[in-house]
């Protein structure tokens, strides 16, 4: 009888060894990790970012970045995060209160330098625009001296624009002049002039005798102005 129970407590230790043996490492053996993800510039937490074990499911960080995940021994955890590089944390044993820092994904370009000359509106539209300084336009030299043949639609446009700036600066020291306050005061006190009537004259001024002050001198085209202003306002006769 002995002998029979004996041979029976073998035989189920046998099971339990084979059945131990037979099943995979994950089955009987797990580890829980645990911990935070944080950013690595401004060591903020990091909520949703995913966190996925090679040999099981996932789980998402909460919104403080803390996270509980249960693997297998051996196992990587992948770290993973739109606009963060990812990353893999191997698993060895039970690990609490771990630490991961993800770094952004930054591309890097290469500088780009976009230059352009500056374009200067019509001389006088309105009252708001003589009240602004003009800048000085910067000048378009590669396009003066050039001849063509035949000139593509780029080409006409670019011709075109040389042109228009070559104008302004034609009456670049008027267009200063005519929009300093410092003058059109003088002018309105001087020749007692209403404001309408002063922007009335530059109109008439501009339509009639631009081409006057090409290429003055900012004191001689003062001079210009203010015999103009004096004929206006019936002061020279």
């Amino acid at each position: 009888m002995k002998g029979i129970c004996r041979g029976r407590i073998l035989a189920l230790l046998a099971l339990l060894i084979v059945m131990n043996f037979g099943l995979p490492p994950h089955a009987h053996a797990q580890v829980r990790v645990s911990g935070i993800v944080i950013d690595s510039l401004t060591f903020k937490a990091l909520p949703g970012v995913h966190v996925r074990a090679s040999g099981a499911g996932g789980v998402i960080t909460d919104d403080k970045g803390a996270f509980s995940i249960v693997a297998a021994p051996f196992d990587t955890l992948t770290f993973s995060s739109v606009g963060y590089r990812p990353v893999r944390f191997p698993v060895i044993l039970d690990e609490e209160d771990i630490i991961i820092v993800m770094t952004e994904d930054v591309t890097y370009l290469h500088p780009v330098l976009v230059t352009a000359p500056f374009v200067r509106s019509p001389l006088i539209k309105d009252k708001a625009e003589v009240e602004q300084r003009i800048s000085r336009p910067a000048p378009l030299a590669s396009e003066a001296g050039i001849a063509f043949d035949y000139f593509s639609r780029a080409q006409r446009e670019k011709r075109k624009l040389f042109r228009y700036l070559e104008a302004n600066q034609k009456v670049e020291a008027y267009a200063r002049l005519v929009a300093d306050p410092m003058f059109k005061n003088e002018m309105i006190r001087r020749y007692s002039l209403t404001e309408n009537a002063y922007y009335t004259a530059i109109e008439n001024f501009n339509m009639h005798l631009l081409d006057s002050i090409a290429y003055k001198t900012p004191e001689e085209v003062a001079g210009i102005l203010d015999d103009y202003f004096c004929r206006v306002s019936y002061r020279c006769q």
